[in-house]
């Protein structure tokens, strides 16, 4: 799939959320059609999805653009003209345990205009439900009651939803979590089906590259790592994942010593002058950083991990 516009475009990024910053001067341009965020992302998230995390039929304010610029497929998401063509599978949202998955799902593809003339507005909508549930291998869960599912079969809900107004681009929020086995195989197979035809962006807060979570990592166009705030790393994923394990180091003093000591005990340093994304190799971990800081007297205020 190819686009004349990136798929996240950022310049001069300040997101605020209840009166005060919590993403300040982030530029990112990705390059391809399948982006994975990762780390402290959860305002840029909500940012892109237009609700607060956690609270998607609430009336939660979610974090906005407060200046600068952020587009997705080259819709402005200030103004909300993303909207129309994004689809998003929030993390365990509410639904309504009364109501049977078809019901559910159809009732996302009329809020999404999915319909025919009247009176066959209603029939469009169960008729796009079935179909996209049979397309995530979700068919016989069309007439069970929602306050009955599992995870497993919840997440297949959130995603056909999300899934059932043809959308441009698919956002999804941390699929694989708190699944494993069976279940997260299936998973896999029904992201990667959503994905046909679209573009995509997942956010994982917290992977485990040796996990599920690290063969969404490694099939990423791009990958983009925040930190507390900011943007840590961006890039494809075998240049991002430079090193066993990834941390976010903040450096007040003495910087450029103690990346030169880190690089040369085979660490892998992006960005400055003040934070960085450190990849560190097999053996190495924070206290082997401060044991350099205070050889080469830099001062460290942070070293936290992004990935495991």
């Amino acid at each position: 799939m190819s686009s004349a516009f990136p798929l996240i475009l950022a310049e001069a990024l300040t997101v605020h959320a209840d009166g005060r910053p919590v993403l300040e001067g982030l530029d990112l341009e990705t390059c391809g059609d399948r982006v994975v965020l990762t780390g402290a992302a959860g305002a840029f998230v909500a940012t892109l999805m237009g609700f607060a995390l956690g609270a998607p039929d609430a009336t939660a304010e979610p974090p906005r653009v407060a200046s600068g610029s952020l587009r997705l497929g080259g819709r402005d998401v200030a103004s909300g003209a993303h909207l129309a063509s994004l689809g998003v599978a929030p993390f365990e949202p509410p639904l309504p345990a009364g109501d049977t998955v078809r019901e559910v799902v159809a009732w996302a593809a009329r809020l999404a205009g999915v319909a025919g003339p009247l009176p066959f507005r209603g029939r469009a909508a169960q008729v796009a439900a079935t179909a996209v549930l049979e397309r995530l291998g979700g068919a016989h869960l069309a007439a069970r009651k929602v306050g009955g599912l599992g995870t497993l079969e919840r997440r297949a809900v959130v995603l056909a939803r999300a899934l059932v107004g043809a959308p441009e681009v698919l956002l999804v929020a941390d699929p694989l979590a708190g699944l494993d086995g069976a279940a997260t195989r299936y998973l896999l197979d029904a992201l990667r089906t959503a994905g046909e035809g679209r573009r995509t962006i997942v956010w994982l807060s917290r992977p485990e590259l040796g996990g599920p979570e690290g063969t969404l990592l490694r099939e990423a166009s791009d990958l983009v790592v925040f930190g507390e705030g900011r943007l840590v790393a961006a890039g494809p994923p075998d240049e991002v994942l430079a090193g066993a394990h990834l941390y976010e180091l903040t450096v007040r003093a003495g910087a450029e010593a103690l990346c030169d000591a880190l690089v040369a005990r085979g660490g892998v340093v992006r960005g400055g002058p003040e934070h960085f994304c450190l990849g560190l190799p097999a053996g190495l971990g924070p206290s082997d950083v401060l044991r350099e800081a205070l050889r080469v007297e830099a001062s460290v205020v942070r070293c936290a991990p992004l990935l495991g």
